[in-house]
C-alpha cells in the first residue's frame, strides 16, 4: 500500500484556454507533503494523482489523506460517493461546503452515510460539518484546518513590512484607518491557470509557495480568506479576518482570531497582535500523522494480498450528476433595496452558469413584471430564453436595465468593469464576492 496526495489538476479544454483558480486549495495538498515529510516519507514514495482520476484510478492500493471537501464532483457519482476500492480516503480536516452540491441532503442517501463510517472517525474543518455528520450517526470531530500547521516564520518586527489586502471585501473600504490603503499591497488568491500550468504540479505549486513567503513577511495581513488568514497565522503574522456574510465554514478559526461580518466592521481591532498556536499546531499535526499510521497499518498487509490475486479489469463509471447551487440570500437582500415588485422591470444576467435557470425563475415568480433583455457571457455564444449573448464590453453606465450578475466567479471582473463605466451600485447585484 501506497502513500497518495492530490497534484494539480486539469480544468481547460485546451492548452490555450485560461480558468480562475484560488491558490488555497493547492495550499491544502502542499499540508499533505509537510505531513508526509515529517514521518520521513520519500518523495518518491508518493503516488500523485489528479482528482479527475479519482474515480478511475486502478492503480496500487493507497491510502487518500483529504483537507478538502467531504463531497466533491470528482469521486462521486449521481450524487453518491464514488471511490475505486483501491483507493482508502483518511478524511482529516474536511467540510461539507462544496460549490453546487447540497452536503446535508447528500447526506440523506444511506450510502453516502454508510461510506463515511467505513472511514470514520472524520476530521471535521468546521463545527456545523461535525454536528451534522454526528447526527446521522457518523463518528466525527472538529479538527479545524491543516492549514493553520504551517511552519512560524523567524522574521522580527523590525524585518516585516507591509499591509497585505488579499480579498478584502470592498465594503470595509469605508472603515479603514486613514492612509492604510494607500500604502498597503491589495493582491488576490485568484489568479488564471492554463492547462500548461496544471500540467506541471511543480511549477503552479512552486507559484502557491512563493505568494505565502511573500505573505510570510507581512505586518499585517487583512483578508476574506480561510485559507490566507489561517496560514498567515501560523507564521506568526497578525491577521483580521472579515466577512460580509460569516458561514458555518469559519466555525473554528475564531479560536483565534475574531471573524468579523459586516455589521462589525466598525469594531475592528486595527492592531492585533500574533497569535501564539506552536503547542496548538504539534497537536494538529500529530494527530493528523496519527490517522495516516493508522490507516496504513490497518491495511498494508491484507492489501497487498489481496492484489496479488485481484483482476484489475474495471467496469465502466456513470455519469456525474449534482445538485444545482443557487444563492438567494443575496438576492433577496438587493431586491428589497433596489427593486419594486409592482413596477416593469428591465434587467440582464451575466453569466450563463448551472444555476440560470433557477435564478431566472425565481425573479419571474418574485417579480413576474420583470422582464429579461439582455444575457451576457464572456465565453459562450449561444441563444437563451431566445436572446443571444453578448460579451460584456457592450454594457455601458448609461444602461437603463439592471444585471445580475450570476457567474460567482465573474463577480469581481464584473465590479471593476462596473466602476469603469459608471454603473451605479443600486443597477447590478453581484452574486459573488468583489474585492479591493
Amino acid at each position: 500500500m501506497k502513500y497518495a496526495n492530490i497534484k494539480t489538476d486539469q480544468f481547460c479544454d485546451n492548452k490555450t484556454e485560461k480558468k480562475i483558480c484560488n491558490i488555497g486549495d493547492f495550499l491544502q495538498f502542499i499540508i499533505i507533503d509537510s505531513l508526509y515529510d515529517e514521518m520521513g516519507i520519500n518523495k518518491e514514495e508518493v503516488i500523485r494523482i489528479n482528482f479527475k482520476d479519482i474515480k478511475s484510478y486502478r492503480g496500487e492500493y493507497i491510502a487518500l489523506p483529504l483537507n478538502y471537501s467531504i463531497f466533491n464532483e470528482n469521486f462521486m457519482t449521481d450524487g453518491k460517493f464514488d471511490f475505486p476500492d483501491r483507493i482508502v480516503p483518511i478524511f482529516l480536516a474536511c467540510t461539507l461546503t462544496t460549490i453546487g452540491l447540497n452536503g446535508r441532503k447528500l447526506l440523506e442517501d444511506a450510502h453516502n452515510v454508510r461510506f463515511l463510517k467505513r472511514h470514520e472517525p472524520i476530521g471535521c474543518r468546521d463545527e456545523y460539518t461535525m454536528t451534522t455528520l454526528r447526527e446521522f450517526g457518523i463518528e466525527a470531530y472538529l479538527s479545524g484546518c491543516l492549514t493553520v500547521t504551517l511552519p512560524k516564520t523567524q522574521y522580527t518586527d523590525n524585518e516585516r513590512e507591509g499591509v497585505y489586502f488579499v480579498d478584502a471585501p470592498y465594503s470595509i473600504k469605508k472603515y479603514l484607518p486613514e492612509g492604510m490603503l494607500e500604502k498597503a499591497v491589495v493582491t488576490t488568491q485568484q489568479y488564471y491557470f492554463s492547462n500548461e500550468w496544471y500540467e506541471n504540479p511543480n511549477r503552479i505549486f512552486d507559484f502557491t509557495k512563493d505568494k505565502y513567503k511573500e505573505y510570510s513577511k507581512a505586518k499585517l495581513v487583512v483578508t476574506s480568506r480561510m485559507h490566507v488568514a489561517s496560514p498567515c497565522i501560523a507564521m506568526g503574522i497578525p491577521v483580521i479576518l472579515v466577512k460580509d456574510d460569516v458561514d458555518y465554514r469559519f466555525g473554528w478559526i475564531d479560536k483565534y482570531i475574531p471573524v468579523y461580518s459586516y455589521e462589525e466592521f466598525s469594531k475592528i481591532n486595527w492592531e492585533p497582535k500574533p497569535v501564539e498556536c506552536e503547542k496548538e499546531k504539534a497537536i494538529l499535526r500529530k494527530a493528523a500523522i496519527g490517522r495516516i499510521k493508522m490507516c496504513i497499518d490497518k491495511y498494508q498487509d491484507i492489501y497487498f494480498v489481496s492484489q496479488m490475486y485481484e483482476n484489475t479489469e474495471h467496469k465502466k463509471l456513470k455519469d456525474f450528476f449534482g445538485v444545482t447551487h443557487k444563492n438567494f440570500k443575496i438576492l433577496d437582500r438587493y431586491f428589497q433595496e433596489c427593486w419594486d415588485e409592482n413596477s416593469y422591470i428591465e434587467y440582464a444576467i451575466w453569466g450563463l452558469t448551472n444555476a440560470v435557470d433557477e435564478i431566472y425563475e425565481y425573479i419571474q415568480d418574485k417579480y413576474p413584471k420583470a422582464k429579461l433583455v439582455k444575457v451576457i457571457d464572456s465565453f459562450k455564444n449561444t441563444d437563451y430564453r431566445g436572446i443571444r449573448t453578448e460579451k460584456p464590453n457592450i454594457l455601458t453606465g448609461k444602461d437603463s436595465y439592471y444585471t445580475i450578475v450570476a457567474s460567482v466567479g465573474a463577480s469581481n471582473d464584473a465590479k471593476m468593469l462596473f466602476e469603469k463605466i459608471g454603473k451605479k451600485e443600486e443597477m447590478y447585484c453581484l452574486l459573488g464576492t468583489a474585492f479591493l
